[in-house]
């Protein structure tokens, strides 16, 4: 059993009002009504939609959570445009920068970025260089410590570099703060792995040029149709949405590490 995906339904006093509003807004650009005058549609963004019912199933001052890449971002789109922002953009502990909003019918919604291990932006005195290179196993073997990926028992073969089919460092000051690799099978299915910036180098965008730089080199270089896969934890979903990535369902076996050769 497989379950796909879930849809709030909301009370709206005026359903093509509460379109506009999710539109012009929250940018939504996905956005379908049902009757004349409608008494029911939809307002959707990506991976994200909403339903709205004419004064029908539910009330007004639900609440919401929508994940999205750039909380700060969205905070400039809703003020510009004249939403009703309750609480602007706030680190929160669960790490997670959160807004509070509110629409026409009262409805909350709290739009949220994950915050990268709860770092806080440090500005940098130079710029930070983006060169399209694999990482040295030493390069490699450091990065992957500093975030406390590190198995004592599995030190970094350069085999395994050898094995991507591409790779992207940042360096700062003529050293190392962090990195992204690509693995193929050679058939049409691409592995991002091993994206990685230094604990006191986060919050810079240095990830976005990691990724972006990826990116870069997967619409020049993969085969058509293929498919790109990463694996990442719930608080980054909404960072590597940016790039196009949306959850799928999966199953994994990890082999005991005193198997890996």
């Amino acid at each position: 059993m497989h379950f796909a995906r879930s849809v709030p339904i909301l009370y709206s006093s005026d359903v093509a009002r509460s379109l506009a509003y999710y539109r012009d807004i929250f940018g939504f650009d996905q956005v379908w009504d049902w009757g004349d005058p409608p008494t029911f549609g939809g307002a959707g963004k990506d991976n994200v939609e909403v339903f709205f019912c004419k004064e029908d199933q539910g009330r007004p001052g639900t609440w919401l959570s929508v994940f999205v890449s750039d909380v700060d971002a969205l905070y400039d789109r809703i003020v510009q445009n004249g939403g009703n922002v309750l609480v602007p953009p706030t680190d929160r502990p669960w790490n997670v920068r959160e807004m509070l909003v509110e629409d026409p019918d009262q409805h909350k919604i709290r739009f949220g970025s994950g915050i990268q291990f709860g770092h806080e932006r440090q500005p940098l005195s130079a710029p930070v260089d983006i060169l399209d290179r694999k990482p040295t196993v030493e390069e490699q073997d450091m990065l992957v410590e500093a975030v406390g990926w590190k198995n004592d028992r599995e030190p970094v073969k350069a085999a395994r570099l050898d094995a991507a089919v591409f790779g992207v460092v940042a360096q700062y000051e003529g050293k190392i703060v962090g990195c992204a690799l690509v693995t193929s099978d050679g058939a049409g299915l691409y592995y991002i792995k091993n994206v990685i910036v230094l604990p006191a180098f986060q919050s810079n965008h240095i990830g976005v040029a990691l990724m972006q730089a990826v990116t870069r080199w997967l619409d020049a270089n993969a085969v058509a149709d293929a498919t790109v896969v990463l694996y990442t934890g719930a608080n980054l979903s909404a960072f590597y949405s940016r790039f196009g990535f949306s959850p799928m369902f999966g199953m994994m076996r990890k082999m005991a590490p005193d198997r890996l050769p």
